[in-house]
């Protein structure tokens, strides 16, 4: 174990100890915890994170809904897929490792993968186009790595409900005391500050940085000079000896 611990290392290892003061995260998943208490955390997650979210993208929600939607698409170049057949979104959610989970907290290990989780991302999405459409909407999850094996997630958001089917998620919202949301937050915003910053010394591809830094490619980005990118899709780029780029976890929100 190195002496010093990277700048990274560190955000990492403060991440994970205030997740495991709190527990909140892992213990609402026990068996014995009360369904209607884990509706209300995991909508708690899926707001907080959210909110995290359309910033980190530079997301505009004061705008038309087809609008939003190219926005969210273009924001992400390749991972996500949205058509608007009347008053119901087609939402197709494509993670960097088809048929595995893409929430940062699974993919970054500090969760068990669990079906439950899939319902923060219902909560994640119906908070955002209500934000949109400024009324309220339902979330219907049709596939998932988690709940059906499934290589991609598959949603339909329901503008105009009720139109559900598969009764993914209760409409009745849960209220949330500010304590779990507080320490919710504070958890997720910990998760953004992962940023770890490299000067590339030697001219060199993508996949060579990748490698020689030792990053896996399933929930990061990559920022090179203002441009932010997944590196699975540039492998091949050329980078530059005094080229700045920043590793940025991906908050995929599904």
């Amino acid at each position: 174990m190195p002496e010093e611990l990277s700048e990274e290392e560190i955000a990492q290892r403060e991440f994970f100890v205030g997740l495991q003061k709190g527990e909140i995260l892992k213990r609402i998943f026990q068996p014995d915890f009360d369904e209607t208490a884990r509706e209300m955390c995991l909508q708690c997650t899926g707001e907080m994170c959210n909110s995290l979210f359309l910033p980190y993208g530079n997301l505009n929600t004061d705008t038309d809904i087809d609008t939003f939607m190219q926005d969210l698409m273009n924001a992400f170049p390749g991972t996500r897929k949205l058509e608007r057949k009347g008053d119901v979104i087609h939402y197709d959610f494509f993670p960097p490792v088809r048929g595995e989970c893409a929430c940062p907290m699974i993919s970054l290990g500090h969760l068990e993968p669990t079906p439950l989780w899939c319902k923060c991302g219902n909560y994640f999405n119906k908070a955002m186009f209500e934000k949109v459409v400024k009324h309220p909407v339902q979330v219907e999850l049709l596939d998932s790595p988690l709940t059906t094996g499934s290589d991609i997630c598959r949603r339909l958001i329901h503008l105009r409900p009720p139109a559900i089917t598969t009764g993914a998620l209760h409409e009745a919202p849960a209220r949330v005391s500010e304590g779990i949301r507080t320490e919710v937050k504070s958890a997720v915003g910990r998760m953004l500050s992962f940023k770890r910053k490299v000067e590339v010394t030697a001219d060199k591809t993508v996949g060579e940085l990748m490698d020689e830094l030792q990053l896996s490619s399933s929930s990061i980005l990559l920022e090179v000079n203002g441009e932010v990118f997944h590196p699975d899709q540039m492998k091949d780029r050329e980078l530059r000896k005094g080229d700045n780029v920043t590793v940025v976890p991906q908050i995929t929100g599904g």
